[in-house]
């Protein structure tokens, strides 16, 4: 870590609880910094990327069985379950668009690959990949495009949705991985045209997000953008 930078993990919770927690953090550790004349930032300066990961697993009603882990006769070498690979395609296919929510900023962005845009990756136990699998003990899928800025309900809601879709999808769609912008108006373009999670968080909010975020593109000065982020994360 660099100087100054620190990494937290907050303990695994079930459903809206998880985003609960990860404000409740946020939001706490702010106070109590502004109480002792700090400033805490999730900002992602110019040299190193805050990230936001969201390490998450699906469980059968009841939480008695994850089913990112019951490899069975459908898993594959890293431990992943059918189901945990049909999530991940959602994923793989929905990207772009949750690159949007996950990197609702400029400098949140600059941790992607530079130049027209980076393919979405996906692998096991390596912290390059966009989404990043682990099928041991504790089966769970990572998406590692979040910035530690981004709104956590966002990057929570988009990214259930987007694995729902690849659960009831065809297998087809695997085709159809996307990149990573480096631009945040490229990804605002690609939620913009992804109805799955448009209709997940609601087309009306959906268009104010896209909306707000071209106003900020248009009319803040990339220089105050530090500023900015001490007072209050998207």
């Amino acid at each position: 870590r660099r100087p100054g930078q620190m990494e937290v993990a907050l303990r695994a919770e079930s459903g809206l609880g998880a985003a609960d927690n990860a404000f409740a953090f946020r939001t706490g550790l702010k106070e109590l910094a502004r109480k002792h004349q700090h400033d805490a930032s999730f900002f992602s300066p110019l040299s190193y990327g805050n990230l936001g990961t969201l390490s998450h697993s699906l469980w059968e009603a009841g939480g008695r069985c994850n089913l990112f882990g019951q490899a069975g006769e459908d898993g594959d070498g890293e431990g992943l379950s059918g189901e945990a690979r049909a999530w991940r395609t959602g994923l793989l296919l929905h990207g772009t668009a949750l690159s949007c929510l996950a990197g609702p900023g400029n400098a949140c962005r600059r941790r992607y690959s530079p130049g027209k845009g980076q393919e979405m990756t996906c692998g096991s136990d390596h912290t390059s990949w966009a989404f990043n699998g682990d099928g041991r003990s504790g089966a769970r899928l990572e998406n590692r495009l979040g910035s530690a800025a981004a709104n956590p309900y966002l990057v929570l809601a988009a990214t259930v949705a987007a694995g729902l879709d690849g659960l009831t999808g065809d297998g087809a769609q695997a085709a159809k991985v996307g990149t990573i912008p480096e631009r945040l108006e490229d990804a605002l373009d690609a939620l913009e045209s992804d109805r799955c999670i448009q209709t997940a968080l609601g087309e009306a909010f959906t268009q104010h997000f896209i909306a707000v975020k071209r106003y900020e593109l248009a009319t803040q000065a990339p220089d105050g953008e530090d500023d900015k982020y001490l007072e209050y994360f998207i």
